[in-house]
């Protein structure tokens, strides 16, 4: 019974290791999890997101999926890669968005109007 116990353990934790190894997902990055917009930026300009009356939610998950929740609207799919302090989300194979991690923050930088969304780690 141990014996059994042990291999179907080994088992487990040898699938986990490719899959995350499978995805190009360090599972130890430091960007994996869930990020809530705080604040937003724009022409010198900073105000809160409640200020704004945004709720949003990026979750990044160690498997390369994300899921974005806009103001209750749940939004699955995407995927993301991380290289160089920049995080590129992509969905149905389209590139969406890039957001650069400086260490405690994700910013997006919105390409029309130039105003930049900033993401703090829950």
């Amino acid at each position: 019974m141990k014996k059994t116990l042990a291999l179907v353990l080994a088992l487990v934790l040898i699938c986990g290791c490719f899959m995350a190894c499978a995805s190009g997902i360090d599972p130890d990055n430091p960007v994996i999890g869930t990020w809530t917009l705080t604040r937003a930026k724009a022409q010198g300009i900073e105000l809160t997101a409640s200020d704004i009356g945004v709720d949003m939610q990026l979750t990044l998950k160690a498997n390369a999926s994300a899921t974005l929740i806009n103001d209750g609207e749940t939004i699955d799919g995407a995927k993301w890669s991380f290289d160089n302090n920049t995080v590129s989300l992509k969905a149905a194979g389209q590139h969406l968005y890039d957001l650069v991690y400086d260490g405690t923050t994700l910013t997006l930088t919105e390409p029309e109007s130039g105003t930049d969304l900033i993401f703090e780690k829950n």
